[in-house]
């Protein structure tokens, strides 16, 4: 299992990147509803 994932350092970052970019658009979703809440 280790083996693998040391052969396939591109898997690895991309799936680092892929989560990075899901916890941005939630965090900016979140960041637009508090947003719209203070507003109102």
């Amino acid at each position: 299992g280790e083996e693998e994932e040391e052969n396939n350092p591109t898997v690895l970052e991309h799936l680092r990147v892929q989560a990075t970019a899901m916890v941005s658009n939630i965090l900016s979703s979140a960041m637009d509803q508090i947003s719209l809440t203070a507003t109102e």
